[in-house]
């Protein structure tokens, strides 16, 4: 007869110096959301329920300022519209270009999916009757940048 509880033991110690390195990580990320939350002193006001439509949404402003204080950064937009890496960098990039404006991939192309939506952005802003100009260049690429 197999003895599934000492399977488990024997697995559970395989992997017990790699889940100690979780678990410590994720102590250390909670003491920072935490940190966050009493700084930006967060109650249940800014839990609330809202009108959908983010009119003087003071829980998703907090919550904004909370994930820029965790992450370091300038300032931060934390939506939960936003499906995936690629839509987030899609929204700040059509938020910032225009037409005739020079985009510079500097570790060169673009992955898969930001590729699909580049192309598109540029499909949109041709539709606008001017046009924009591109670079790309390879980190491994001695050659300087490539237009395109």
């Amino acid at each position: 007869m197999t003895d599934f509880k000492k399977i488990e033991e024997e697995a559970l110690l395989e992997v017990l110096h790699a889940a100690e390195s979780y678990e410590e990580a994720a102590l250390y990320n909670t003491e920072k959301v935490m940190q966050a939350f009493r700084k930006y002193m967060v109650s249940d006001f800014y839990l609330k329920p809202t009108t959908g439509y983010a009119y003087s949404d003071v829980g998703r402003e907090k919550l904004d300022e909370i994930y820029a204080d965790i992450f370091k950064t300038e300032a931060a937009l934390v939506r939960s519209q936003f499906v995936s890496g690629t839509h987030a960098l899609a929204v700040a990039l059509l938020g910032v270009l225009k037409a005739g404006d020079e985009v510079i991939a500097a570790t060169g192309a673009p992955y898969d999916t930001m590729q699909t939506m580049y192309e598109s952005m540029l499909e949109q802003l041709r539709a606008q009757k001017e046009g924009q100009k591109t670079a790309t260049t390879s980190a491994a690429q001695d050659t300087g940048l490539l237009q395109s």
